[in-house]
């Protein structure tokens, strides 16, 4: 028998699109923080109101997290290593981990562990969810556009977005 956050690897791995929303007796901070670090999309407490349920099932549906608290992401206790940036920034470079491998010197398997690693830090369920978050952290530097010699945030953003 296993708890919510205990599954959420198991149901990642089977339906990766799935947006996991636990629901507990536990208002602990630190259970809620590993939910969120295990990939959950919400955390609603048992006992609150039905409509705390249905307000954070509406959030998830939307896109959006939903948790009492702003967990503190894993990364601010554990920071990245100068291997999971390097992996982080040929990630945003557009990079396959085959790539990442061979420019790093490093096996598929050690790319993939990092690449996992990085997931698991920064809460991220794909590569466009890291990118979006190495972006928002500020911990890497994107691209320069290959056609134009003028980098503006206008052409920042489209080429991020592309």
């Amino acid at each position: 028998l296993l708890n919510g956050i205990d599954a959420m690897p198991k149901i990642r791995r089977l339906s990766p699109g799935t947006r996991v929303i636990i629901l507990s007796m536990f208002s602990d901070d630190a259970y809620i923080a590993q939910a969120w670090e295990h990939g959950a999309w919400g955390y609603v407490l048992k006992d609150e109101a039905p409509e705390q349920l249905i307000e954070a099932i509406c959030v998830v549906a939307a896109g959006e997290k939903c948790f009492p608290m702003d967990p503190v992401p894993v990364v601010a206790r554990d920071p990245l290593s100068p291997r999971e940036r390097e992996v982080l920034q040929l990630l945003v470079e557009g990079k396959k981990n085959s790539e990442i491998a061979s420019v790093m010197m490093r096996s598929l398997h050690t790319v993939r562990n990092h690449r996992a690693r990085l997931m698991r830090k920064l809460g991220a369920h794909s590569a466009a969810e890291l990118v979006q978050a190495a972006e928002e952290m500020g911990v890497v530097q994107f691209p320069r556009p290959k056609d134009s010699d003028e980098y503006t945030e206008d052409t920042a953003s489209v080429q991020r977005k592309a």
